[in-house]
């Protein structure tokens, strides 16, 4: 697996995670 997709995986999913259960902080920060 290349680094970056690895790279890109873990910087999203906990992303998403945090937009999924707190839709208002995830906004303010984006």
């Amino acid at each position: 697996m290349p680094y970056w997709i690895t790279v890109m995986y873990v910087m999203i999913m906990p992303l998403m995670i945090v937009l999924r259960t707190v839709p208002v902080y995830g906004v303010v920060v984006l």
